[in-house]
């Protein structure tokens, strides 16, 4: 349903959706705090334009946005919504906290926000493509080149990025020239991390582990909560395939995190 379909729905019975009784109209309006965790939804509509434009990288992955969030848990479940002047209208926010980004006309005329029900700077914001089918443990390779292709447009990766930064990525794809790489983050922490491609296997080494290849005055500019989580790959290496698999081992201690191997359309 349309944003605008669903903000008239929401409005029928009359008066502002934040003065509505019902239970999941409050959920929605509970994110109206003030300097609440948001993106621009112009922005994040970047990501699907990109995504078409790369998708034989993935001709059967599915483009979401992913959430991380940077602290423990609150006890108000997360909830997502698409907000412009005129009122709200909720996303659904999956398991493992995704969701689809809907297209709506009338929201990115209005420049409405894709806001949450947390503060500022307390989630991370990710690019998340998936081709259906695969192990809960397993990523493929085009995935992860694909969401390097669309966060060049949606840039949600935090990180230090000085002014010669922003004229690199304008001038070149950084995904694919020199020496691209792809900071992601796992669904746990990870212990260790294999590529591959029929008899072709390799082995991450530590240094593509926990931002190590982030110099360490760095660092902090990044989601250091999430450090044992993250992992740096050279997508760029051509050598590789896209139809390479990364096989993950997590910390066997570490309690699991939903990590859907299919992916909602």
């Amino acid at each position: 349903m349309r944003w605008s379909a669903m903000l008239c729905a929401a409005m029928a019975a009359g008066g502002a959706m934040a003065q509505q009784a019902p239970e999941p109209v409050q959920q929605v309006e509970v994110s109206g705090m003030v300097d609440a965790d948001e993106v621009s939804y112009r922005r994040l509509l970047k990501g699907l334009d990109a995504f078409e434009k790369y998708r034989a990288l993935a001709p059967q992955g599915r483009l979401r946005y992913k959430l991380f969030p940077l602290a423990p848990e609150p006890t108000r479940p997360l909830t997502v919504q698409l907000r412009g002047d005129q009122g709200s209208a909720p996303l659904a926010l999956d398991a493992d906290y995704s969701f689809a980004l809907p297209r709506d006309e009338v929201a990115a005329a209005a420049k409405a926000v894709v806001r949450t029900n947390r503060k500022s700077g307390s989630l991370a914001w990710r690019v998340d493509v998936r081709t259906p089918g695969l192990a809960v443990n397993q990523r493929r390779l085009g995935d992860l080149r694909l969401e390097c292709q669309v966060n060049r447009e949606v840039d949600l990766l935090n990180g230090a990025k000085p002014p010669a930064y922003l004229l690199v990525n304008a001038t070149f794809d950084v995904c694919t020239q020199l020496g691209g790489g792809w900071l992601d983050v796992a669904p746990r922490a990870i212990f260790g991390i294999t590529m591959i491609d029929g008899a072709r296997r390799k082995q991450f080494f530590s240094d593509q582990l926990y931002l190590n290849r982030i110099p360490a005055v760095y660092r902090m500019f990044y989601d250091t909560y999430l450090t044992d989580r993250s992992y740096w790959l050279q997508i760029s290496d051509a050598s590789w395939p896209d139809d390479t698999l990364l096989e993950f081992e997590f910390m066997e201690d570490e309690p699991a995190m939903a990590m859907n191997s299919e992916v909602h359309p």
